[in-house]
């Protein structure tokens, strides 16, 4: 009896293990914008946003845009959380990366904005009482607005690799 429950223990891990894998997603991708705001994140749970343009996936199509959620290591307190610098968001590096769907509680990180916002819900402006733009670019020192940000899918990064 107790090697039937045993048999029983392995399988049932051996389909959770199969199950999980198969919500992730290998995708070779580049960076192609990030928030640039992505310090002023709730300390304990840090999170750092990104457009990536994918080069190889069995899911997506070459060429088209995704939004990334990435959750940085942390230590739970105000600037100890490890975001991505700048040399690994150089749009020049490919990258693999897993991906997976955000689960339903992560949804609510997928409502990307181009526009940073005040704590009251307005648009933030600069000096020049221009809307302050969140994304910034890989490839030129420029902040980008993206058309349609809505529609552009949004997945969560687990790992990547060079």
């Amino acid at each position: 009896m107790t090697k039937f429950f045993t048999i029983l223990l392995i399988i049932f891990a051996l389909v959770i293990s199969s199950s999980s894998q198969q919500n992730s997603e290998t995708t070779i991708a580049n960076f192609v914008a990030f928030d640039k705001f992505s310090g002023l994140s709730n300390p304990r749970e840090p999170k750092q946003m990104f457009i990536i343009e994918v080069q190889k996936s069995s899911f997506f199509q070459a060429g088209k845009l995704i939004k990334v959620v990435y959750y940085p290591k942390t230590d739970g307190f105000r600037g100890g959380a490890k975001f991505l610098e700048s040399d690994t968001l150089n749009y020049k590096n490919i990258w693999k990366m897993k991906l997976r769907q955000p689960s339903e509680e992560e949804k609510l990180y997928c409502e990307f904005e181009n526009y940073l916002k005040t704590s009251d819900g307005e648009v933030d402006t600069d000096e020049k009482s221009e809307p302050t733009l969140k994304f910034h670019s890989t490839q030129i020192d420029a902040d980008l607005k993206f058309n349609n940000l809505e529609r552009i899918p949004c997945m969560i990064l687990d790992s990547f690799l060079k």
